[in-house]
């Protein structure tokens, strides 16, 4: 089964996220599903006792020198869940939201060392067109 998040994931959704190698609290994760807003839709699939075993967030991109698109901005299944399908599944929710915005296309940016991720991607269809580099410029502390 497959749902929207809620509030009252944020304490899964975190866990998850610290698999992906992220560490964010269930306070803040509950707190961005709030502040997300429109152009923007985090969805859980559950097992069958109804719980979150994976969850992916999308994003419209809209930009001006190119058509509207759908990133995959994250997608984690719980690592004792893995080659269960949930993944795919996800992937055709994100198929079906990015259409029902307007967008042609999915997209997603994987970190090089996730090979594994990589070798799922291309089996579900999508095709490596580059590699970047990512760069990060933070806001100097107020004195």
């Amino acid at each position: 089964m497959m749902r929207q998040a809620a509030a009252h994931d944020a304490e899964r959704l975190a866990q998850l996220a610290q698999q992906l190698g992220y560490a964010v609290s269930a306070e803040d994760v509950r707190r961005y599903l709030v502040e997300l807003g429109d152009g923007h839709a985090v969805w859980v699939a559950l097992d069958a006792a109804a719980c979150v075993q994976a969850w992916m967030h999308l994003r419209l991109q809209r930009q001006l020198h190119q058509a509207p698109y759908v990133e995959i901005v994250a997608l984690v299944v719980d690592q004792a869940a893995r080659s269960q399908g949930l993944g795919q599944a996800l992937l055709q929710q994100a198929q079906t939201w990015a259409h029902s915005v307007g967008a042609p296309e999915l997209r997603l940016y994987s970190n090089l060392k996730r090979e594994r991720a990589h070798r799922f991607y291309v089996r579900a269809g999508f095709a490596q067109e580059k590699q970047s580099a990512h760069f990060v410029r933070r806001a100097p502390h107020a004195a």
